[in-house]
């Protein structure tokens, strides 16, 4: 439950999935999210909803530690 920050941050990384792709697919991933969720939660919407944000949060967590590991990659290469 708690690995996608990990396989957020290596597909974007290992560039299995490229950063801009991932953006123009968001609405797409929070469908996928909410399905996933509805099939692992009784059949209750705020159960349902409960799960689906965190791991959305999760989600974006992993895409704001590509980021940042972007940024300090640009500030200490030699220009």
């Amino acid at each position: 439950l708690f690995q996608p920050p990990l396989m957020t941050f290596a597909s974007l990384y290992f560039r299995i999935i490229d950063p801009e792709t991932r953006a123009e697919k968001r609405g797409l991933l929070i469908l996928a999210i909410f399905t996933l969720a509805m099939l692992i939660t009784p059949p209750d919407v705020i159960m349902q909803t409960l799960v689906a944000i965190p791991l959305w949060g999760l989600f974006e967590l992993g895409v704001a530690l590509y980021y940042l590991q972007q940024k300090k990659a640009v500030q200490t290469s030699p220009h």
